[in-house]
């Protein structure tokens, strides 16, 4: 889910609003992917609730990812599409 996009049409509470669907989604033991910019209001929310929290970035034109938890090295994020189907590659930055 976009919770800028979500926030812009519901206001800076929806995280609140959204409790219980995301306390369900974590008794069962299910997946929840959020994505959020930096600046939103449901951002830092977010990150306290996540078990795993990856920044996607751009960087002088290269989209660079990492992960803050738990913490990961920086990997360049591309796709392969000789298959006909997109197949992400991450190669480490050293």
């Amino acid at each position: 889910m976009a919770f800028d996009t979500l926030e812009s049409m519901y206001g800076e509470k929806v995280i609140e609003e959204m409790s219980g669907v995301l306390a369900s989604v974590r008794r069962a033991r299910d997946t929840f992917v959020g994505f959020a910019t930096p600046g939103s209001a449901s951002a830092p929310k977010l990150a306290n609730l996540a078990s795993v929290l990856l920044h996607v970035e751009s960087v002088n034109g290269s989209v660079v990812l990492y992960g803050d938890k738990p913490y990961t090295g920086v990997y360049n994020l591309s796709f392969d599409w000789s298959t006909g189907r997109p197949e992400a590659q991450l190669r480490p930055i050293v």
